[in-house]
C-alpha cells in the first residue's frame, strides 16, 4: 500500500498539469513559489519512507505510549479522506497538510529516539533535512500548520476534541 502511495506521489510530482506551484504562488508570489518548491516537493515525497519507519517505530519495544498513540492518529488522518487541505481539488498540494503532519510526527519520535542513535542512514537524512522542510511549510500554511501542530500537541495530552473536529467527528 505505501508503494502504491509512493508511487502516486511521484505522478503528482511529475505531472506537468498538476497545480502545486500555482498553490504556492497563491500563498506567497512567484518569488516565494520558487524557493519552497523543491523543499516542499521533498517532504511531501518522502512521506512514504517516513511513514514506514514510523510503522517500524510503532513496535519498538520503550516506545512511549503517547507516540504510539500520536502514530495511529497520523495513519488515521492520512487514510480519512477529510482533512486540513483536502487532496481532491488541490492536487499534490493537497498532500502538504499531510506532510506536515508526518514530518511532526517522525521529529517528534526521533527526539524521543535520540538516545538510541540513529538505526540507518536514512534517519539521519531526516534528522537532517526535517528542520528545512519544516520551515517552508510553515511559512506558506501558517495558519494550517499552527492547526497541524495544536493538535498534535494535543494528541499528545490525551486530547482528541481537535483531532475529532478535523476529521468530522471520528473516534480513535
Amino acid at each position: 500500500m505505501l508503494r502504491a502511495f509512493k508511487n502516486q506521489l511521484k505522478l503528482m510530482a511529475m505531472d506537468p498539469a498538476d497545480s502545486f506551484i500555482e498553490h504556492l504562488s497563491r500563498r506567497g508570489g512567484e518569488a516565494d513559489a520558487a524557493r519552497h518548491e523543491q523543499a516542499l516537493r521533498n517532504m511531501i515525497l518522502m512521506m512514504p519512507e517516513m511513514l514506514t519507519q514510523i510503522r517500524a517505530w510503532m513496535v519498538e519495544p520503550g516506545m512511549s505510549a503517547e507516540l504510539r498513540k500520536l502514530q495511529e492518529f497520523v495513519l488515521t488522518y492520512l487514510y480519512h479522506p477529510k482533512d486540513i487541505i483536502p487532496e481532491d481539488h488541490n492536487g499534490l498540494f493537497g498532500y502538504l497538510d499531510d506532510a506536515l503532519l508526518v514530518s511532526l510526527a517522525f521529529q517528534r519520535t526521533l527526539t524521543e529516539r535520540r538516545g538510541l542513535g540513529y538505526d540507518s542512514s536514512m534517519e539521519r537524512e531526516m534528522a537532517e533535512q526535517l528542520p528545512d522542510w519544516l520551515k517552508h511549510a510553515r511559512e506558506v500554511i501558517p495558519r494550517e500548520a499552527e492547526q497541524v501542530e495544536r493538535m498534535l500537541d494535543e494528541l499528545l495530552l490525551g486530547k482528541t476534541r481537535l483531532f475529532e473536529d478535523v476529521m468530522g467527528g471520528v473516534r480513535q
